[in-house]
């Protein structure tokens, strides 16, 4: 007697041709929107950092008992200054105030972005050591498949306080985040 042969499946050719021509069109579909989602990624990441440096800034003024100044500069960095010791509220680089960042004594490292970009209406924002702050405003933005990503935050004096908001480009509207 003749032993029984099993016939074991496989695939045809003509099905794994379907099956790589349905993968090449999934990945022409997703890879650019993938290389989209990292941009607008990247410049969230660049506004959550921001608002950070700046929380840090206001919780060493009132750790050190002095004002804290951000200072923007034309490279997309913020330098961090110190004020004088027993000047608590002057908002204003002169003689006392230290260079805090990464030239200075480099216990607070200066804020920079790499690929998004950093405006301001303001060129100085101090925190002073009861909290308060002078107001100001921090705008990082970014375009990304045409699409301009606008972060923004608002400095308030009396509180320190810092609103963040993004520009909605379907409204065209500011909303909190």
């Amino acid at each position: 007697m003749a032993p029984i042969r099993r016939i074991r499946p496989a695939f045809t050719i003509a099905e794994l041709l379907v099956v790589i021509s349905v993968i090449a069109i999934l990945a022409g579909v997703i890879g650019p929107n993938i290389g989209g989602w990292n941009c607008r990624q990247e410049v969230t990441n660049d506004f959550t950092r921001l608002n950070s440096f700046l929380y840090s800034i206001r919780s060493e003024a009132q750790m050190r008992n002095r004002t804290m100044m951000a200072r923007v500069y034309k490279d997309n960095t913020i330098g961090v200054y110190q004020g004088p010791e027993f000047s608590k509220k002057t908002c204003a680089v002169s003689s006392g105030w230290n260079y805090r960042g990464s030239t200075g004594s480099g216990d607070i490292i200066d804020f920079s972005v790499d690929k998004s970009t950093l405006t301001t209406g303001d060129l100085t924002v101090c925190f002073n050591s009861d909290g308060t702050a002078t107001s100001g405003s921090y705008n990082i933005s970014r375009t990304c498949d045409d699409i301009d990503h606008q972060f923004s935050n608002q400095i308030f004096s009396a509180t320190g306080f810092i609103e963040t908001k993004k520009f909605n480009n379907k409204t065209s509207t500011w909303d909190e985040i």
